[in-house]
């Protein structure tokens, strides 16, 4: 639908009741210019806050005049996007934005909102935009699916460890609470072992055949052991095994399956297991013999439910592309070095800001699979320096490195080795090959300048984008 653009403009008054409505929102109001430079024309308090500026003249001072100032690279270029959708003279809904900034504080704030574009007679063309903090919502949702996985990990363990063995040393029972399958054709043999078991505390269920012992696994009763005397034909007893480790597929653990003979030969017995079977036991069944080989499969499921618990938490806390530390691990460090040096601790560290030169020409002209490359060529050299000291990777382009005990010691010789390495990998000729270059900064900790993280993070990119532009002198 077409609109008049007159029908578009915002009058001085129109917008002075803009301002004073503004000022009552909960959330932030923002005026900016609609040319190149996007001059802040307009704020409330409200903006003021989310960058976690005391008040309007330590944001205007940090702020710059600029919209941009504080946007992370990687999410500038999606917001000139969405601002260049907008076509002046023609009514169009407002459209949403989200994207990362550095605040005053030197966090990372997540923000959301929506923007327009209008005409006013006082700025001529501009954009006005709500924006709210979106940072809690992003990190409780990622903090949400740790959360889940650590609980759902932890649940297992207490379910193998606290069911399996603390509430049976209670109840003096070798098998108290736990439900175990015996898989046997012989009715007889099946309420002998039966009677034995139970007597221990098990919950019992049983099977004469194969399928009708699947049919357990598919309904998700919770099994934790089953008990298989060989079938016959010999073949039936493979063709279970098989079919209840299917059926384990999208489980996360196997059910430990022991074979119960009296006659099975030595190849047998082999086959049972290379089919998936964790143990073999000789009839008579005795308990002990069983309770032992139950608990050393429950031990190994244990182990490995710790393993991926602890492999979780790694990838929650580092860079795919990379490997190295991410955003989230980032912001956790933030948050430490800030309570120590709340709480009067003055802990020894320094911040090296690192910048990727030219990345957006490398994807441009060589295409992105080319710019990952490029990527990991300079966080290895990064890597390589500080080899004591953990590296985040903030951004597309942006690494940061928190320089601790012999690395922050060693920190100016670090540095030295840090500008000669990459001075050799500018002279490489393909990207395949290790070609890099970056630009960083170092700034120490001074307890008597620097009031907060942010004041450490300013200094180094300060010094980073010195180097930055004597590379281009």
């Amino acid at each position: 639908m077409e609109w008049n653009y007159r029908k578009f403009d915002i009058d001085s008054d129109s917008l002075d009741l803009i301002k004073d409505l503004s000022k009552q929102l909960q959330e932030g109001f923002i005026i900016f210019s609609g040319t190149s430079n996007h001059e802040i024309k307009f704020y409330n308090d409200r903006i003021v806050e989310l960058l976690e500026c005391d008040n309007r003249k330590e944001f205007e001072s940090y702020i710059d005049n600029d919209f941009y100032k504080n946007v992370l690279k990687d999410d500038f270029e999606s917001i000139k996007d969405v601002l260049g959708k907008f076509i002046p003279g023609e009514y169009q809904e407002p459209l949403k934005i989200s994207y990362k900034c550095f605040t005053n504080k030197g966090n990372i704030r997540n923000l959301k909102g929506y923007v327009n574009f209008a005409h006013t007679e006082e700025y001529g063309d501009i954009f006005y935009s709500f924006v709210s903090d979106s940072s809690q919502e992003l990190e409780y949702q990622s903090m949400r699916n740790v959360v889940d996985k650590i609980f759902k990990e932890q649940r297992k363990l207490e379910h193998l460890v606290d069911v399996k063995l603390n509430k049976r040393r209670l109840k003096n029972k070798a098998f108290y609470g736990t439900k175990i399958l015996l898989v046997d054709e012989d009715e007889l043999t099946r309420v002998i072992s039966r009677n034995v078991l139970e007597e221990e505390g098990a919950n019992m269920y049983e099977a004469d055949n194969g399928e009708r012992a699947m049919s357990y696994i598919k309904r998700r009763i919770g099994i934790d052991a089953i008990i298989m005397d060989i079938l016959s034909p010999f073949e039936k007893t493979i063709e279970a095994i098989n079919g209840i480790r299917d059926l384990e597929k999208n489980f996360d653990n196997q059910i430990p399956i022991f074979i119960l003979s009296s006659k099975a030969s030595d190849e047998q017995i082999e086959m049972c297991l290379e089919a998936g079977a964790n143990d073999y036991m000789d009839k008579p069944f005795v308990v002990s013999e069983f309770a032992r080989a139950f608990v050393s499969c429950m031990r190994e499921q244990t182990m490995n439910l710790e393993r991926r618990l602890a492999d979780t938490i790694r990838k929650a806390s580092t860079d795919v592309l990379t490997s190295v530390k991410n955003i989230a691990a980032y912001t956790e460090k933030v948050a430490d070095l800030s309570r120590k040096m709340v709480s009067k601790e003055q802990p020894k560290y320094a911040i090296v800001m690192c910048d990727i030169n030219s990345l957006k020409y490398v994807n441009d002209n060589f295409g992105h699979d080319v710019g990952d490359t490029y990527i990991k060529n300079c966080c290895r050299i990064i890597c390589n320096v500080f080899i004591h000291s953990p590296v985040y990777r903030i951004g597309g382009d942006e690494f940061v490195v928190v320089l601790q005990n012999s690395d922050y010691k060693n920190r100016e010789f670090l540095m030295e080795k840090l500008v000669d390495d990459i001075i050799e990998a500018e002279k490489i000729g393909e990207y395949k090959d290790g070609k890099a270059s970056l630009a960083a900064g170092i700034a120490v900790y001074d307890h008597k300048i620097d009031y907060s993280f942010a004041d450490v993070v300013k200094r180094a990119d300060a010094m980073m984008y010195k180097y930055k532009q004597a590379i281009k002198r």
